[in-house]
């Protein structure tokens, strides 16, 4: 089934503004109420400057900051943001330049939803609460959840992170958001050997994020430690949102080969379970969606959230489960993790979403 593509939404391009660590401003989102106390704000410079000094201070990136606020945030023109800030044209579009050169404005291009194809979808799978279809890659997979992610006020939330390359892009997708007080939490203590690890994956989302608390789960057990192994399981039950990856329980896959960095054999680990046909959140699923319990793996691992833990959040209606995909190759993978009704919510690429329909269909 091809996506229309008058379906699809626009390619977009977002500026996203940063403030600078230590600075006084938040995010784009919480600036601009305060852009009419502009002159009263400590650090913040209206006068005009015919050059930058050398090197940059806190007062420039204050100013380039709020040049960039009222130009990308606010819609203003050039000419309007020049006239607020007290400045001439000239000016504003080297303060301008410099918000882009130091990383305060960052631009990204998201991939079009397909209005289509998610609607179809949507349709083959009333359970869940949203389905969003678009783009062809992991990547477009990932600023799609990232985007969406960051569009509810998640202010002092637990987020529970999968391991795996796809959530590891969801990471670095995000944009950054002082003052938010999220507090990343890794499904399991898994080894930092595996470059997209869960643990890895939450320490970036705390950097990101400037989370007040980051939940760090313990790689062993002992009489201290069993202590702080309930207290992160404890904080995951009462998780708001969940972010999963699904992957084939195959060679080639992280989701088998990371086995390897618990010194484990993925070879071995596939001939002793023939019938898992995926991974999600660190789990064994057969083609039914039913938890295989990989019995070598759970040895090597601490969990923060089991499979029916994980069930049992994605019926609660105040929380998201997200479930992240891409690629064909993993259709089958993902029908397992639908069966277990594991999440709530699903991004998919394109073309997985076209090969699941042809599978409900010739069902």
């Amino acid at each position: 089934m091809d996506g229309d593509p008058q379906q699809s939404l626009p390619y977009e391009a977002v500026f996203d503004v940063n403030p600078p660590r230590g600075n006084c401003w938040a995010s784009s989102r919480a600036i601009g109420p305060l852009l009419k106390e502009l002159p009263r704000i400590e650090g913040i410079e209206l006068a005009d400057h015919s050059e930058f000094s050398d090197p940059v201070d806190s007062s420039q990136l204050s100013r380039a900051l709020a040049a960039a606020e009222l130009c990308y945030g606010r819609g203003m023109s050039q000419k309007q943001a020049a006239s607020v800030l007290n400045t001439s044209p000239a000016s504003l579009s080297r303060l301008l330049k410099l918000a882009k050169q130091t990383g305060l404005v960052q631009i990204t291009f998201h991939r079009p939803i397909n209005l289509q194809l998610s609607e179809a979808l949507q349709d083959q799978l009333p359970t869940l609460r949203k389905v969003v279809v678009g783009g062809t890659s992991r990547r477009d997979v990932a600023n799609m959840a990232a985007a969406w992610y960051q569009e509810r006020d998640r202010t002092g939330q637990v987020a529970v992170l999968d391991g795996g390359r796809t959530v590891a892009d969801f990471v670095e997708a995000l944009q950054y958001e002082p003052f938010r007080n999220i507090q990343p939490l890794p499904i399991v203590a898994d080894p930092p050997t595996y470059e997209q690890a869960a643990s890895e994956n939450a320490v970036k989302m705390a950097t990101k994020l400037s989370t007040s608390r980051l939940y760090r789960l313990p790689q062993f057990r002992g009489p201290y430690l069993n202590k702080a192994i309930d207290e992160v399981q404890q904080a995951a039950r009462q998780a708001e949102c969940v972010i999963l990856s699904v992957g084939p329980f195959q060679r080639e896959f992280t989701a088998l080969e990371f086995t390897q960095h618990l010194g484990l054999d993925p070879a071995e680990i596939r001939s002793r379970y023939p019938s898992v046909a995926a991974a999600i959140g660190y789990l064994g699923i057969d083609e039914h969606g039913s938890h295989i319990s990989l019995r070598e793996v759970d040895e090597r691992l601490i969990r923060a959230l089991s499979y029916n833990e994980l069930r049992s959040l994605s019926r609660r209606l105040d929380v998201d489960v997200v479930l992240l995909a891409d690629s064909r190759e993993k259709v089958i993978a993902l029908e397992a993790a639908l069966h277990a009704q594991i999440c709530n919510i699903l991004f998919i690429d394109e073309g997985l979403a076209e090969c699941l329909l042809r599978r409900f269909s010739d069902a």
